[in-house]
């Protein structure tokens, strides 16, 4: 049995179900009025480069990475604008 993701359950897996699971009402889906943290990729293109004794290493392959509405991440290069905040749930169900 091929128990590998699909492109769509992995990007569920990484967006939607953790922003429900840790409360964040205004993430984890494109939506009006909701938070534009977006990733612009080729999945043909994207490679981890973290090893054991160098986990830092950043992907390759993101073409951009946007925080908040603001690109953070454009051409392998990090922006000085630092846009994002820590994250914590909405507790007011």
């Amino acid at each position: 049995e091929d128990r590998t993701l699909t492109l769509e359950e992995a990007v569920a897996k990484m967006t939607s179900f953790p922003a429900r699971i840790l409360r964040l009402k205004d993430r984890g889906i494109i939506a009006e009025g909701m938070r534009a943290d977006l990733i612009v990729f080729d999945p043909a293109n994207v490679h981890a480069r973290a090893t054991y004794p160098q986990p830092f290493q950043l992907a390759e392959g993101f073409d951009v990475v946007i925080v908040n509405g603001v690109i953070a991440r454009e051409n392998g290069r990090l922006s000085e604008r630092r846009a994002g905040r820590v994250l914590k749930p909405d507790n007011n169900d």
